[in-house]
């Protein structure tokens, strides 16, 4: 009786032990997602920076250069809509598929688990 109960806590250590092996794997890909989302926001940021400069540059109100000001805003402003609709698509499915990828190992460590229990915990009797 206590070699079986030896042998099956020897098992489910090695079962907890490469569960968390093959998880610590997935850390990269989850630190990238949140990467890919500041780096969004930064674009934001330099996208109104953008926006803003020709304002800065506008020494008196002309209505000649409206026009062109106008112009000059409405790129600093695609840019900080872009940049933020790319970090969040790219951020969001990338996030996605390591919570995939996550639920699929958890999956398959419980199998694993059910599967030595069966197999060897009945050949240690």
């Amino acid at each position: 009786e206590n070699v079986r109960k030896k042998g099956s806590q020897d098992h489910s250590t090695l079962l907890e032990t490469l569960g968390d092996e093959l998880a610590n794997r997935h850390a990269l890909g989850h630190f990238l997602s949140d990467v890919l989302l500041k780096l969004g926001l930064v674009g934001t940021v330099v996208g109104f920076i953008l926006m803003l400069v020709p304002v800065g540059q506008l020494g008196a109100f002309d209505p000649d250069r409206m026009q062109e000001l106008l112009g000059a805003m409405s790129a600093g402003m695609s840019v900080a809509l872009y940049t933020t609709l790319a970090g969040l698509v790219t951020s969001t499915l990338l996030k996605a598929q390591y919570h995939l990828l996550d639920a699929s190992l958890a999956e398959f460590v419980n199998r694993l688990t059910v599967f030595v229990d069966l197999h060897l915990g009945s050949d240690a009797s």
